[in-house]
């Protein structure tokens, strides 16, 4: 953190950055959206954890804003119906960037967080850096004290 704060180039592309994630997508800001976004993933998690489904797939709708978790489960005798009823909500929802679609293989649910690891540990990442991006342009950006002699 102390050879970014000295370097004012390093400094102002922490300022742009964070004046970026800063910036309203609507009423909440970029980094707000994507902390909502881990919520939620890890509500989903939380939620297709606690059921028991076994040998067959879930069709997962996921409302990043609000968080709202549908799920239905297929058989997997049902294969060809839950693959067609998956693409009948991806058309339908693929304009509104609000929902996550997804067909899962209920042998995925046991954890999301190990069958899908990027998803989880990317954004949980990502978010810890622009924190510290936040920090070292607030820090590098504030106005410097003088030290008199004594």
């Amino acid at each position: 953190m102390t050879k970014i704060i000295q370097n004012q180039f390093l400094v102002k592309q922490c300022v742009d950055i964070k004046n970026f994630v800063d910036r309203g997508v609507g009423t909440i800001t970029l980094e707000k959206e994507l902390k909502i976004y881990c919520e939620s993933l890890n509500d989903l998690n939380k939620v297709l954890g606690a059921k028991s489904y076994k040998d067959g797939f879930v069709l997962i709708r996921l409302n990043v804003q609000t968080g709202k978790i549908e799920d239905e489960f297929f058989k997997s005798s049902d294969q060809t119906l839950a693959s067609q009823r998956y693409s009948q909500y991806e058309k339908l929802l693929s304009k509104n960037e609000k929902w996550i679609v997804a067909l899962l293989s209920t042998n995925a649910i046991g954890g999301l967080k190990e069958a899908y690891p990027n998803y989880f540990a990317d954004s949980e990442i990502f978010l810890s850096y622009i924190g510290l991006i936040k920090i070292a342009a607030m820090i590098g950006s504030a106005p410097k004290i003088k030290q008199e002699a004594v």
